[in-house]
């Protein structure tokens, strides 16, 4: 039951197969219990010797304890069961002298529950178990030991006498069958179990003998076996990331070692310039014995070096520290210091060398690979020192935030939105503009106000609508969304930004309401179709064609109000005539061709012609039939949407940037989040936790959790920190 407990099953949960199997074995073979039969009389007559002899045992699962009655009858000795008790071992792991101690105690309230309810004749009682640590526990005062031993031994003493208990044989202890469980047919035969062991049928003499010397301890012995695996040495640097800290505990351990020696105590006090000088030279030997091992045996032993030592060149020597230098061709100058005449000659692929980089890196604020380099080697020649500092410095992450290494990938495909011929303003796209002073009437004294331009952009044609609204509010834009589908009809579906958007320098337009403002539109339209989308945050370059139209709106207000302030009333009028103007833009650049005199424009798309054209006389005559004025403007619609795929559509196939495919950004990788209105040193450090593939199976957006939650952000808002594989020490780029 207790393991069917530990399972944190439900109530209806059915049980695993292998316990299910052990339940049903369990009651099948509880069906054999009348099998036993417990006699009742324990033989007491007035002239018999009657004792109690308690038996108590332990495993890891239950331990238990049994009580039995010896009645001397004459010659005639017989034993009986008198009552026994078990109990599973507790769900917190404790040792097996614990739970043998346990089982100890249950023998002691057994008895002491048992022995007042007998005859005055059998009041006789002796304890067995077959644990020394046990008996070592009872025999010594309860305060020599831990809380938990020191409690129930002061049990134990306080109802028993310590002169009660014994030790038996584990193989003579019936108690170890209640502890460690046996079937019910084995049970029922089992003459151990209902009569106790042979001995105590016998004499006293034949009963086991004491020691007097029992050990004490709480560990138990088990055989195991050992098998011996040479693992790899731990290198003393590689529990440093720091040089300067490396060396300081290495000089508090020098100190150490000299203090075992002197057996002097020397007083504390922070590291001296001479004991870091020592423990570089200690650090520096260390890994030049490793490296280069069979060059140092050489030259002490002064035989020549192999060709194939890598250190030929340098003409090495052991110093009067016991270093290898390089001794090259300018020994002989006097401008140079001995470390740069002799650099200490240092392998390329060792922890300290390492970490040299990274404290000169530190130590220049950071500085270019060029000056590290000409630093280092003014004390250590390190091959290939130049691919170890670009090893070192590119994964650092203050250098990768300044260098601004934005994510790019391969611009994608156009939006199906974008590249359907279709009724104009099918599919919008919607932002704000401003925020403008708008007066409340032209004269002296007038109050000023802000107001704002909502434009709506066709994703086919290009065509602009613009819109004043007073505020940021709601209702305001449901308004002019109003206005805009009286006009123009019904879109299909719209897109406008996502996030926290800047108007102008003042107003914000928060997520909150382009939420409420989607919410709104989508159930006051949903009859109709529409469909709201938003683009990712922070990523403006997605809404590219609402923003441009924004971009050649502003130019045309600001050129035609300078400083002059407007009325509600003027600002729309503004409005239109700029409106007119963009919507008469070619869509295409004309060709040099003298007979080309008529620009596609989205106006063609709106009115059938620029809206800035003159208007056209009227043609008197014949009058046409309707079906004729039918047939005309559906052809006249034939060729918009002809000049409209051969002179727009496929000027769209170039990529004006981002024309080559990077790698997917992926789950796990850790990048730094741009922010546009923050310093570099303030940009929040982030794990990507999920990609968000395109059509074509390339990532341009992803789910960052940073600090302060979780964000969505485009790549090209996002810069990967080099990850460094702690094998190889390569930089994963």
């Amino acid at each position: 039951m207790q393991e069917i407990w530990l399972q944190n099953l439900g109530w209806d949960d059915k049980l695993p197969t292998e316990m299910s199997q052990r339940w049903q074995s369990f009651l099948e073979e509880y069906s054999d219990l009348n099998q036993i039969r417990v006699p009742r009389w324990i033989w007491y007559q007035p002239e018999v010797v009657i004792e109690h002899h308690g038996f108590c045992d332990a495993s890891q699962r239950a331990y238990g304890a049994a009580i039995y009655i010896r009645v001397e009858m004459g010659q005639k000795i017989l034993t009986r069961l008198l009552t026994a008790k078990t109990r599973v071992a507790p769900v917190k792991t404790v040792s097996l002298p614990r739970l043998e101690l346990c089982g100890a105690v249950l023998l002691t309230e057994m008895v002491t529950a048992i022995l007042p309810h007998m005859p005055s004749a059998s009041s006789d009682i002796r304890c067995w178990t077959d644990s020394t640590i046990v008996l070592a526990w009872l025999r010594k005062p309860a305060c020599n030991w831990t809380t938990f031993v020191a409690n129930r031994v002061a049990k134990i003493t306080q109802a028993t006498p310590v002169d009660c208990w014994a030790h038996v044989r584990s193989e003579q202890n019936s108690a170890d069958l209640a502890s460690r469980g046996v079937s019910l047919q084995e049970l029922a035969e089992n003459h151990l179990w209902w009569h106790g062991p042979e001995w105590l049928q016998g004499p006293r003499e034949l009963w086991p003998a004491q020691s007097d010397t029992l050990p004490v301890t709480e560990l138990e012995q088990r055989a195991v076996k050992v098998h011996f695996v040479k693992g790899p040495s731990i290198d003393f640097l590689e529990r440093f990331s720091k040089l300067d800290k490396a060396l300081r505990v290495l000089v508090y351990v020098q100190r150490f070692f000299k203090r075992c020696r002197k057996g002097s105590f020397l007083p504390s006090s922070r590291p001296t310039s001479e004991e870091i000088r020592e423990a570089e030279r200690t650090l520096t030997s260390i890994a030049q014995r490793r490296a280069y091992g069979q060059e140092l045996q050489h030259l002490t032993e002064k035989r020549p070096l192999p060709v194939s030592s890598p250190l030929v060149t340098l003409f090495p020597f052991i110093d009067q520290h016991g270093l290898l230098r390089a001794c090259g061709r300018l020994t002989a100058s006097k401008t140079l210091q001995y470390d740069e005449r002799h650099p200490i000659l240092l392998p390329y692929d060792c922890r300290l060398s390492r970490l040299i980089v990274q404290f000169t890196h530190q130590i220049t604020l950071h500085g270019g690979s060029q000056l590290i380099v000409r630093l280092i080697r003014t004390k250590y020649w390190i091959p290939k020192i130049k691919n170890l500092v670009k090893a070192v410095v590119n994964p650092c992450k203050i250098c990768t935030i300044y260098k601004k290494r934005l994510q790019t990938q391969l611009m994608g495909d156009f939006p199906t939105d974008r590249v359907s011929f279709s009724r104009a303003f099918t599919y919008t796209g919607i932002d704000y503009a401003g925020p403008f002073e708008i007066k409340n009437y032209t004269g002296r004294a007038c109050l000023i106000t802000k107001g704002y331009v909502c434009v709506f952009v066709c994703f086919s044609t290009k065509a602009i609508h613009l819109e004043p609204t007073s505020d940021l509010t709601t209702e305001k834009f449901l308004a002019a969304f109003a206005r805009f589908v009286a006009r123009r009809g019904c879109p299909q579906r719209v897109h406008s930004d996502n996030g926290k958007t800047f108007v102008g320098a003042a107003a914000l337009i928060s997520r909150d309401f382009l939420q409420a403002i989607k919410e709104s539109v989508t159930d006051a339209y949903s009859h109709q179709g529409l469909v709201w989308r938003f683009i990712p945050p922070g990523a403006p370059h997605m809404g590219g064609l609402w923003e441009a139209g924004v971009k050649s709106f502003k130019t045309l207000f600001l050129k035609s109000t300078s400083v002059r302030k407007y009325t509600f009333e003027e600002l729309a009028t503004l409005l239109a005539k700029i409106e007119a103007c963009l919507n008469s833009r070619p869509l295409s650049p004309m060709s040099e061709d003298p007979s080309d005199l008529l620009a596609l424009t989205p106006g063609h798309f709106l009115i059938g012609g620029p809206l800035l054209s003159t208007a056209e006389p009227e043609i008197k005559g014949e009058a046409k039939s309707i079906i004729n004025r039918w047939q005309h403007l559906k052809a006249q619609h034939q060729q918009f949407s002809a000049r409209w795929k051969e002179e727009y559509l496929k000027e769209l196939h170039k990529r004006s940037k981002w024309q080559f495919p990077t790698r997917n950004l992926q789950a796990d990788d850790m990048v730094v989040v741009k922010e546009d209105n923050l310093p570099p040193n303030e940009w929040r450090l982030g794990r990507i936790v999920s990609a968000f593939p395109g059509a074509d199976e390339r990532i341009r957006v992803v789910e960052i959790r940073t600090s302060r939650g979780t964000i969505k952000r485009p790549v090209h808002k996002v810069i990967l920190l080099p990850m460094e594989d702690k094998e190889s020490s390569v930089p994963r780029d």
